[in-house]
């Protein structure tokens, strides 16, 4: 908590930082109190002026309803993953061009020119991560929407899609997005050429090229509260 404190105090008082994305997995287990205590927390950045982006991920929902810790007397509230949406509306979803209802992802306007996809890749808890051919099609038609009104489209996601490392395929493909070496491909024909990731703990950016030539780069940021504390920072350049 006091390592957010520490981040989120030194996000309000900078004049650079503008929009805040957080990309998921914003608890241990999905304990109902660890969102509670977040959203104080994010109440106080947005009071500040600041707009947030969030997505949750994986580990934000708990199946039981209550967990008992292992050598431990804690007992905890569970959060079933139907009441993110209402618990998180408001850093994020309540300034949408469109939601996508299955998966909670949706898609914002951040300035004339700019668009962002907020991507939930937790296939509602069910298998693999990734999306729905419906989920699919919805996130098509968003870069199709945003190229057609002449706005550059990016997108944030929680499990990465290209590997962060060499051998990370090798060893932790179940932590990726299925199918992401695919879909990656398909993502820079259409126009989608930049993602912002989490889960890995890992500090990465990450290109390839699709089999049309086309390129697809993934930035993938570290978790706040695992050393050493990371947090990026990005302008966006009309010029460069």
């Amino acid at each position: 908590g006091a390592i957010i404190d520490s981040a989120f105090k030194m996000m309000a008082e900078s004049k650079e930082i503008d929009i805040v994305l957080i990309a998921g997995d914003v608890t241990y287990n999905g304990e109902l109190e660890g969102h509670m205590e977040l959203i104080e927390k994010l109440k106080k950045l947005k009071d500040a002026g600041k707009r947030i982006f969030l997505i949750t991920a994986t580990h934000d929902f708990g199946k039981d309803l209550k967990i008992k810790y292992k050598d431990s007397d804690k007992v905890s509230t569970m959060t079933p993953r139907e009441i993110l949406k209402d618990m998180y509306y408001p850093y994020g979803m309540n300034e949408a061009l469109s939601i996508d209802e299955e998966s909670n992802s949706y898609c914002v306007k951040l300035a004339d020119g700019y668009r962002l996809l907020c991507l939930n890749d937790d296939r509602n808890g069910k298998g693999r991560n990734g999306y729905s051919d419906s989920t699919f099609k919805w996130i098509s038609e968003q870069i199709d929407e945003a190229k057609a009104a002449g706005d550059y489209i990016f997108a944030m996601s929680h499990h990465p899609v290209l590997p962060p490392t060499p051998i990370y395929a090798l060893i932790g493909k179940h932590d990726m997005l299925t199918d992401g070496d695919k879909i990656s491909d398909i993502w820079a024909d259409k126009g989608l050429e930049l993602i912002f990731t989490g889960h890995s703990h890992m500090q990465n950016i990450a290109v390839k090229a699709s089999k049309r030539g086309n390129r697809f780069y993934e930035v993938n940021t570290g978790s706040l509260v695992g050393y050493p504390c990371p947090i990026r920072s990005v302008t966006i350049d009309d010029e460069a």
